[in-house]
């Protein structure tokens, strides 16, 4: 029977090639044939014999025949096709051919995604706006840039001391140590807090709703929106994580305790909501032979509970990783331990610094790569958590054109299907490169890389400091370094406050010749 399908879906690319010479349509077109069942071939052979194969044969075919062909295109591709014909635009624009390359994506409803949407846009002209967004992101392409000078020079930049939510950048002042800035991306409105004690800050956070400074034994929060301030004053003093989600806060301290050669994570948690504050400890791995592993923390996508991530990696037989997720009160909720392949040959690209954020219900908590020296690929290992699941997962896959082993300073930012990588080497260029994990392959950005020295207050001897890509969402890729940070926005209907000019120019001439290349070929 699959002898019989493979042979008839021969037979049908003669008709294909001689209707058109594209050699992307092609490919789309061998691919949808060798998708289709048997039955399914045969009602297209039938559909073909009736077809006048001079004409517009999309046109002809059956729409759901007509839809399965042109759902094989880029997304790009789907959206300039519609200028073929108002047949076309209209199978094109259909939900029906469209919506399934866009759930991946966007998943929810048209009214909870992070994208604006202008008011009064009709169906087709939305999925179009979702599609333009997917392909910017993925393409690396984003629509607007803009860049930030530091008020001072971040001599030995700590992330603990930068954080992003929602669009808002929010840094602390290392010429006193004790004080947090907050910028609007959009709006470009600024604010400054100060903690009542003046103490020096450690570790900041943010989100949409409130902005958190961890000091020596206490904690200082801000509520941007309404203007309010609270001081929760922690049981110790010792220099801890805070994680910020919604209106929950969650402070860490995890320390090994070696009688019981376990890991043990002091946590205050406390909810704007309520004002509630409570203290509580974890034990991680119970193993006895643990002697090296990692911790990581987050608060859960809803602000609802905690999760403990702990894998462990020295001294054992399996390398494994822990993970404990309770309650903001203390209380287990999901205790489980998973085996994962050995990371000894691979390169830990997760930025400790920073909280793993849940991405269509899924976090990345771990990401690995593994190259070997010479070769134009690298397999990349990724630990996550599946919220929906409520358990842990291990994602691996080989991308061609990543290549790490030429390359030791290397930052690395996962978002959905696609992966940004900003690579460079010391004293020389650096470069952004987009992977997209559907295709499995690493190419450059088409991001104009280039930067305003004297906007970021550099002298004419100084090097411009790349920095890494901590942060990021569905609307911004945040570059962060010495000198100040550079955002990219993947949002057309965005503006933000301080754009380039001349990038957004440049991106206009970009598009131009890459529209007047398709149309050639």
């Amino acid at each position: 029977m699959e002898g019989s399908s493979h042979d008839d879906s021969h037979a049908l690319v003669g008709p294909f090639q001689a209707l058109n010479s594209n050699a992307h349509q092609r490919g789309a077109l061998n691919a949808l044939v060798k998708t289709l069942t048997l039955q399914q071939v045969r009602e297209l052979r039938l559909s073909l014999d009736e077809v006048d194969l001079h004409c517009d044969i999309i046109v002809e075919l059956p729409l759901e025949i007509s839809q399965m062909i042109l759902r094989q295109l880029s997304l790009y591709q789907i959206f300039e096709a519609r200028r073929v014909s108002s047949k076309w635009k209209q199978v094109l624009s259909s939900p029906q051919t469209v919506e399934p390359l866009l759930r991946t994506w966007f998943p929810a409803p048209i009214a909870d995604t992070a994208l604006h949407i202008p008011d009064g846009l009709s169906e087709s002209s939305i999925l179009s706006l979702k599609a333009e967004h997917i392909d910017a992101y993925r393409t690396g392409h984003a629509f607007s840039h803009m860049t930030y000078s530091w008020s001072c020079f971040l001599d030995g930049l700590s992330l603990d001391l930068v954080a992003y939510a929602d669009g808002t950048m929010a840094w602390v002042d290392t010429t006193d140590s004790h004080s947090v800035n907050l910028l609007d991306l959009k709006t470009g409105e600024q604010h400054l807090f100060l903690p009542d004690s003046r103490a020096r800050i450690m570790a900041i956070a943010t989100s949409s709703s409130m902005v958190a400074a961890l000091g020596w034994g206490r904690c200082d929060v801000w509520t941007p929106g309404a203007g309010d301030h609270y001081s929760l004053i922690l049981p110790s003093a010792t220099v801890s994580k805070v994680i910020v989600l919604g209106e929950s806060l969650a402070i860490f301290h995890a320390l090994p305790r070696w009688q019981d050669s376990t890991t043990c994570v002091e946590v205050v948690t406390w909810t704007l909501r309520d004002q509630k504050t409570s203290s509580f400890s974890v034990a991680l791995s119970p193993r006895k032979d643990q002697l090296l592993s990692t911790v990581r923390m987050m608060v859960d996508d809803k602000g609802e509970s905690l999760l403990f991530f702990q894998h462990v990696y020295k001294h054992v037989i399996t390398p494994h990783v822990h993970y404990i997720r309770t309650s903001l009160d203390g209380d287990v909720l999901t205790r489980e331990v998973i085996e994962i392949p050995n990371t000894k040959d691979y390169e830990d690209y997760s930025e400790v610094h920073t909280a793993p954020k849940e991405i269509n219900g899924h976090a990345v908590i771990w990401q690995f790569v593994k190259n070997q020296w010479g070769d134009d690929f690298s397999e990349l290992m990724l630990i996550c958590y599946n919220f929906r699941e409520d358990r842990l997962e291990v994602h691996t896959q080989v991308v061609s054109g990543l290549r790490t082993d030429a390359d030791p300073d290397l930052s690395l930012f996962l978002w959905k299907d696609v992966g940004y990588v900003l690579e460079y080497e010391k004293a020389g260029p650096f470069f952004l490169k987009v992977i997209d994990l559907q295709d499995s392959t690493c190419s450059e950005a088409k991001m104009d890389l280039s930067v305003d020295t004297q906007k970021l207050g550099l002298g004419p001897q100084e090097e411009y400091d790349p920095g890494i890509l901590p942060f990021g969402d569905e609307r911004f890729l945040v570059s962060v370094s010495t000198h100040g940070f550079r955002v990219w926005c993947f949002d057309a209907n965005v503006q933000m406050f301080d754009e380039d000019i001349a990038y957004k120019e440049k991106r206009r001439s970009n598009m131009e010749r890459r529209l007047n290349l398709i149309s050639q070929r």
